[in-house]
């Protein structure tokens, strides 16, 4: 159970709702990191896929979102990318429960691949150490002989080949091939949010095949059952 709602939780009603379901994601999100303990990260979010037979689910960080989707990277030969690649349809969903507020929303949509251009323009962002686990890590298969000690002594050496005085360093690490970037372009957007004594509040944002007049993307809300 969450923490207790004080009584001026917000209320959502439709008429203040905003017409773009990523400004309200971003309202929340921000409410979210000032509230969130620290070691708490408000930007991971449970990423479920499905190779067209089982459904899988796993955390990602979402590094960015704007209105053309959410973005996150992972490595090319986890379980993740084959499914995404089998089957490119997926559902991010965040869960945040801060004292005041306790609030869940889910993005349904497309996914395409980052292209190389866009992949090397985000690695050279990268923290030298998180550059030096992606490197290390053979995602999902099984460690040889050694085990956690033979992990640590690559990484040393990986440490001492990239010594973190060097200035160049975030650049000379070298991208590797299975780090692949994901965009998940949503055409479903619910957002769920819970109410002091009450029945929570719950939204919908779906996708409308018809343009704005201004030729912008236009979503249709609807206020769900709770």
């Amino acid at each position: 159970m969450g923490p207790k709602l004080t009584k001026d939780a917000v209320l959502l009603v439709e008429s203040t709702l905003p017409k773009d379901p990523i400004t309200l994601f971003s309202s929340w999100l921000e409410h979210a990191n000032q509230k969130l303990p620290k070691y708490q990260m408000a930007s991971a979010m449970c990423l479920s896929t499905s190779d067209k037979e089982n459904v899988s689910g796993r955390m990602v960080m979402v590094r960015k979102f704007d209105q053309t989707g959410f973005l996150f990277f992972t490595n090319g030969n986890s379980k993740k990318s084959g499914d995404l690649e089998k089957l490119p349809n997926a559902a991010l969903t965040s869960y945040w429960s801060t004292e005041g507020s306790t609030r869940s929303v889910r993005i349904e949509g497309t996914v395409r691949k980052i292209p190389e251009e866009g992949l090397l323009k985000a690695w050279s962002m990268v923290p030298r150490a998180n550059k030096i686990q992606i490197t290390l890590s053979e995602f999902s298969s099984s460690v040889a002989s050694g085990g956690r000690e033979e992990l640590e002594k690559k990484q040393r050496e990986l440490e001492e080949k990239y010594p973190e005085s060097s200035a160049e360093t975030a650049t000379t690490i070298p991208k590797p091939d299975y780090w692949v970037g994901y965009k998940l372009i949503p055409r479903r957007i619910e957002f769920w949010h819970e109410r002091q004594a009450s029945f929570p509040d719950r939204f919908e944002y779906k996708l409308s095949d018809e343009k704005s007049t201004d030729d912008t993307v236009n979503w249709v809300i609807n206020r769900l059952n709770p």
